[in-house]
């Protein structure tokens, strides 16, 4: 994976699977990744996905995945 966008990608969900074992709730019923519209291609680009939460997310798990996502796509 040389690709930026793709590793941070990656690393978000690796993230979001360790911290959902550690407190035994799966973070990713919570959410989905809407992955941007056009192809991303080089380094040139800070694209970044958009998170889409499920209605009835609850504040604390929001906080708590937002958190992942701007640790996982910091640049």
């Amino acid at each position: 994976m040389n690709n930026r966008f793709y590793h941070s990608l990656y690393t978000f969900g690796q993230q979001i699977k360790t911290v959902s074992r550690t407190e035994k709730t799966k973070l990713s019923n919570y959410f989905i990744v809407v992955h941007p519209g056009v192809p991303i291609i080089g380094n040139k680009e800070k694209a970044k996905p958009e998170l889409d939460f499920v209605e009835g997310c609850p504040d604390p798990i929001k906080t708590q995945i937002l958190h992942i996502y701007h640790q996982a796509f910091a640049s």
